[in-house]
Formats: structure tokens, C-alpha cells, sequence
């Protein structure tokens, strides 16, 4: 769990099934345990990581010069050390907001509105539209199921959608 192993994968591991893995963490309190600790470890490497993009930090890079010699052998002529700083990352910094802090922090996300099984987002601008660009079929079809939605329950919702009037 330590090295960010799924369950399954943990399975796979000691020769079992995912079941047991679940069954043995319910059954015996220190495999429990280590369990958690191992996942809990993990988790905090990586929001430690998380943590350093989204605040920049400083580095020190380390260069190996070498030449070859006339034999072909390779020889160290110099060690380069440089200290560089990789700058905040603004998405780091807004997931690490949006998950510490949501209610202040929410991001850009809009609930979804589910309409025949047609997902619309609320702030998209309705955009009007030239029916005389379709063919004759096309505008068949429409009238056919626009007809159709008439008699079910979400006649209604089409009309005020469409803004026809019956």
C-alpha cells in the first residue's frame, strides 16, 4: 500500500482475491492496520508533492561533465552544482484549494442539466438557429419526434425548450 498498490493489486501480490484482502482487514486488526498505515504514507508523499508545486520550491541540480581521454575512456572533469527554482504551479494551487477549502474555493464547476438524455450546461448561451440550412428529411425527422414528445409526459419541457406553441 506503501508503494500506492490498489487492492486488487495487493491481491495479486499474496496470491488471493480482492475479497480476501477484505476479509483478512476485517478479520485480524493488525493487518488492518498496516494496511492504513502503509496507504496513509503513501497519500502523504504525495500531497507533500502536491504541496511543493503549488507553493515552488528551490533545487539543486546536479551536472556530470566528462571528456574522453585518447584511449576512449570517459574521465570526470567537473561536478556542476546549480540551484534553480521551479516556480508555483497554478494547478496544483487550485487543487489543493478546491479540495482543503471548497466552499471558498469551488472552481468552475457547473451542475449539469439532464434533458433527454441531453446534457446541457446552465450557463451555455442559447444560440438560434436557422432551420432553412436542413434538408427537407432532416426537418421531417424533427417534426416526427416533436410530434412523438407531444403525447409523452415531456411535451411540455419540449415546447418550452423549442418555444413552440401547440
Amino acid at each position: 500500500m506503501r508503494k500506492g498498490c490498489t487492492v486488487e493489486e495487493l491481491g495479486e501480490a499474496f496470491g488471493v482475491t480482492r475479497e480476501t484482502i477484505y476479509h483478512w482487514r476485517k478479520a485480524h486488526l493488525e493487518f488492518y492496520d498496516a494496511l492504513r498505515a502503509g496507504k496513509m504514507e503513501a497519500d502523504a508523499v504525495i500531497e507533500d508533492s502536491l504541496f511543493l508545486r503549488a507553493k515552488g520550491f528551490e533545487y539543486e541540480e546536479t551536472k556530470t561533465i566528462a571528456m574522453q581521454d585518447k584511449s576512449g575512456k570517459a574521465t570526470i572533469q567537473r561536478i556542476e552544482k546549480t540551484k534553480k527554482y521551479l516556480a508555483p504551479d497554478i494547478r496544483a494551487c487550485e487543487m489543493w484549494l478546491q479540495n482543503r477549502n471548497p466552499k471558498d474555493w469551488p472552481g468552475n464547476r457547473k451542475p449539469d442539466i439532464t434533458i433527454m438524455d441531453q446534457t446541457v450546461i446552465e450557463d451555455e448561451p442559447m444560440v438560434p438557429f436557422d432551420f432553412a440550412l436542413l434538408s427537407k428529411e432532416t426537418l421531417h425527422r424533427i417534426l416526427e419526434d416533436l410530434e412523438a414528445a407531444e403525447q409523452s409526459e415531456s411535451a411540455e419541457t419540449i415546447k418550452s425548450i423549442c418555444s413552440i406553441e401547440a
